[in-house]
């Protein structure tokens, strides 16, 4: 029979052969009719009312139209059969009988047995369907374990069940062998068809909890299914008819609607790292993204904000796997290359990418002029010569072999000389001149704490390091002459 364009079955079959004739029906002589039987794993019965033509011709005469229930509808055949009864759209039942057709109300939204087993070996069995009478929201979401040790679960006539989304409200099936691909059909006596196939070997099935349309549902909240808080309801079609409404939880929470508290939070900020660039708040459904603190940046390596010399840090821990005492050297590196090129630690090139400062410099570097490299206010302001001795102690403190960097008692030394060197130069003095000259003119000379004496031809007095020269650096370096 057919339903709103849709197949529906019945839940057994009689069938009773006969031989006619035009002038009526005829007894057959031989027994071999009493022995017939008809053997077949699914058949699908056409049938119809054919004492009228048509539904429009039935209706004249409605001492003998068929469809007598309220809420029911007539159809015509598509082949010379005559007509069908059909129970209208949100109506159950039998349309040939007074009142046949009633609400589909059979959806129980609350279990009506208490502690059934909700498990068939490793797979979790979650409510509306169940593994036994009174544990599913409806016959239809009756399933079968048929065996425990091989967690085999399946619908009726041997579909194995391969995963339950509550998300996509799908249930994946997969065929057994005898059956046609995409032939799935799920009867329960007086329940309507409730599930739209998609698929072929392994076939995903869109459930439906009733036959309603969701302001329908919404009507009756004893029978409604979306009890949790924070879902939603929506409609289900195959590609043929309307099926019924389904449940969803709404954006921003996850879980399983059709229980009570069901829909949780999903806390993107843990579960998406990187998804602000800066802080990130979670909220009830939702999230915020907020800038990172004051004198913090967010570095995306580490997905977080960072401070200034933490990132410098972390970006040389990207690159080598590892910190030591010299990890000062290359984040005030990174410091000397920002005074250097007025760039950030990480920048986006021209292509939309990531990229950290300290390789771009480095690679830059090694390809172009310095003064093609560094902004135009340092052109402006310093001499290409002043340019090229920062540039190169940025590129020692910046070697990725530490063993190779200078100590920052070293770095100390160098940009305390560039500075004696600018301030001396102003004003016409040359103290220390041919002491220092030899390391200002070459790159600088690689030493081990140790030898802190021999890198400056033991002339130099060694100040400690104090936090913030580069901010002293960065000030000194604009001094006019």
């Amino acid at each position: 029979m057919l339903h709103n364009s849709c197949w529906i079955g019945v839940a057994n079959l009689q069938l009773r052969f006969v031989r006619s004739n035009s002038k009526g029906f005829l007894s057959s002589r031989s027994s071999l009719w009493n022995r017939i039987n008809i053997v077949s794993s699914s058949a699908n019965v056409l049938w119809g009312i054919n004492n009228r033509p048509t539904c429009a011709s039935a209706k004249d005469n409605q001492t003998d139209y068929a469809c007598v229930s309220i809420n029911s509808e007539c159809m015509d055949m598509s082949i010379d059969l005559g007509y069908l009864c059909e129970c209208n759209s949100g109506y159950v039942g039998n349309p040939y009988v007074l009142d046949g057709c009633t609400r589909d109300e059979v959806y129980h939204p609350v279990q009506q047995k208490a502690n059934c087993s909700r498990r068939c070996g490793n797979i979790s069995v979650p409510f509306p369907f169940g593994l036994e009478e009174g544990g599913a929201a409806r016959k239809l979401f009756q399933l079968n374990c048929t065996n425990v040790t091989s967690s085999t679960l399946q619908f009726d006539r041997g579909h194995v069940v391969t995963d339950i989304d509550f998300t996509e409200g799908v249930v994946d099936i997969k065929l057994t062998s005898g059956l046609e691909e995409g032939a799935f059909r799920m009867y329960r006596s007086g329940e309507p068809y409730l599930y739209a196939s998609f698929g072929e070997a392994v076939i995903s099935l869109h459930w439906a909890a009733a036959n309603l349309t969701c302001q329908e549902a919404q009507k009756n909240h004893s029978r409604y299914a979306c009890v949790s808080a924070n879902s939603t309801c929506l409609g289900v079609d195959s590609t043929d008819c309307y099926v019924g409404y389904r449940c969803k939880c709404m954006d921003g929470f996850h879980g399983n609607p059709y229980v009570v508290n069901g829909c949780e939070d999903i806390d993107e900020c843990t579960k998406t790292p990187g998804i602000c660039k800066g802080i990130c708040h979670n909220d009830i459904g939702s999230y915020q993204c907020m800038e990172c603190p004051h004198k913090t940046e967010y570095d995306v390596t580490a997905m977080q904000c960072v401070s200034r010399k933490k990132q410098n840090l972390l970006i040389e821990y990207y690159h080598t796997g590892q910190l030591n005492e010299k990890s000062d050297v290359y984040s005030f590196g990174v410091v000397l290359v920002e005074l250097l090129l007025r760039k950030e630690p990480i920048l986006t090139s021209e292509i939309g990418l990531k990229e950290n400062l300290s390789n771009y410099f480095l690679w830059e570097r090694k390809v172009r002029p310095i003064r093609d490299i560094v902004a135009g206010q340092i052109l402006e302001e310093t001499t290409e010569e002043e340019i090229n001795n920062v540039a190169s102690l940025a590129e020692d403190c910046l070697s990725l072999r530490q063993d190779e960097r200078p100590t920052m008692k070293q770095v100390e030394l160098a940009l305390q000389f560039l500075l004696n060197k600018r301030l001396n130069s102003c004003r016409t003095v040359q103290a220390n001149k041919e002491e220092m000259e030899p390391f200002i003119m070459t790159k600088v000379q690689h030493s081990t704490e140790n030898s802190n004496v021999e890198f400056l031809s033991n002339k130099a007095t060694v100040s400690s390091y104090q936090p913030g020269l580069e901010h002293e650096f960065m000030s000194s370096a604009t001094i006019p002459c």
